[in-house]
């Protein structure tokens, strides 16, 4: 006997037993459930299509993406040989999902409309008539540039999944599959955005720490865990950045303090000492700007962060003899010269480490003047300091 309807219930009748299966609002609640876990956990897409099968009494429910040739499944609970034929050779002859595709977003239309047109072809005769999947409800649920379609497929006897009633239940489904394929796409672009930043901030050479209010450190570059691994003046202690020395340590969480505090905001350098005796490292603390903070969902909180900047004196490093040809048309012979310079040697023991005259290094370095627009030394050292990202 058919079950009565609990509460709010959308209607789809069986093929098999022509009494009607009702979807009630469990049913219909936990898929839209699953469809929005899918936009945050694509890989559940599966566990979502599945209930969509069942409510639809389908054998294949698809999503599939691209056009032509690019044509792919993004998703299917169709079997490993439907799928496997469809990647293999059928997806370029998919003339239902092309139709689908050339739709309106959102406008259901139903299998017996679509396979009916090229039922004599390759695609119609060997690939929906052999997995008998000629009967559904088929919907674009994204255009241009990255079509998705939902395809909700079953066997030629299915014709209550075409139904009135099927088709109201797909259109509430629609509307939850949009907003969640949106959302899906929103967060990849944010994970692509936080990725392309950190691969950023990775090619800084000086550590790059991201500090939130409550000094939780947000982020780092591999110069910032370089030093914060060596444990030699500062180190992330319960997840937030902390100095041996208990003065320093208090410095630096007073202007930490400061810098994300929204009525303060200010920033600050110091200096932080190393166990090692090793030149201390010079950190500077950086807000970032309040347009730039983030707000909680009911603007009734914001989260503010800092920048911190750890230079480390004994490792800045030094440009490349190549970059110096590259830049300033340099001879290797200059470019040596003007190296050594940087490093802070005098002329004689450049002229000892490179085997030349002193006649010879003054030579070089007054073409090495001219050829980057220097007057002298110190002058110099400041321009190649500068060239490096």
């Amino acid at each position: 006997m058919a079950r009565e309807p609990s509460g709010l219930y959308f209607e789809v009748r069986t093929c098999e037993s022509r009494r009607p299966a009702i979807a009630d609002i469990d049913e219909f609640s936990q898929t839209v459930g699953a469809i929005y876990e899918s936009a945050i956990n694509p890989a559940t897409w599966i566990s979502a299509l599945e209930r969509i099968s069942a409510l639809f009494n389908a054998t294949a429910t698809s999503l599939i993406s691209g056009r032509g040739p690019s044509r792919t499944l993004l998703a299917s609970t169709s079997s490993a040989e439907v799928q496997s034929a469809y990647r293999g050779h059928f997806h370029q002859l998919d003339y239902v999902t092309e139709s689908v595709e050339q739709a309106p977003v959102g406008l259901i239309r139903t299998g017996t409309t679509l396979v009916a047109p090229g039922s004599d072809s390759e695609f119609g005769h060997d690939f929906l008539r052999r997995f008998d999947l000629r009967t559904g409800l088929f919907v674009p649920l994204h255009g241009d540039p990255s079509p998705v379609s939902l395809l909700i497929a079953g066997p030629q006897a299915n014709r209550e999944s075409e139904s009135a009633d099927a088709i109201r239940t797909g259109d509430r489904l629609t509307v939850h599959l949009r907003h969640a394929l949106r959302t899906q796409h929103a967060l990849a672009d944010l994970h692509a955005t936080r990725t392309l930043t950190a691969d950023v901030i990775d090619t800084a050479r000086h550590g790059i720490i991201i500090v939130r209010a409550d000094l939780q450190c947000m982020q780092m570059n591999h110069a910032a865990e370089h030093i914060v691994a060596a444990g030699d003046g500062l180190r992330v202690h319960a997840g937030r950045l902390t100095a041996h020395r208990s003065t320093t340590d208090q410095r630096l969480t007073a202007r930490l303090h400061a810098a994300t505090d929204p009525a303060d905001r200010v920033g600050a350098s110091m200096i932080c000492e190393r166990s090692t005796g090793d030149r201390p490292y010079v950190v500077h603390i950086v807000p970032i700007s309040p347009h730039d903070a983030a707000t909680t969902w009911d603007h009734t909180t914001i989260t503010t962060f800092a920048l911190v900047v750890l230079v480390n004196p004994d490792r800045i490093p030094q440009p490349s003899s190549a970059l110096l040809i590259e830049l300033f048309g340099l001879t290797t012979a200059e470019a040596d010269v003007a190296l050594r310079v940087l490093a802070g040697d005098g002329l004689a023991p450049i002229a000892d480490d490179l085997h030349i005259s002193t006649a010879t290094v003054k030579t070089h370095l007054q073409r090495i003047f001219t050829k980057t627009g220097t007057h002298r030394q110190a002058e110099l050292v400041r321009l190649l300091l500068t060239i490096l990202p």
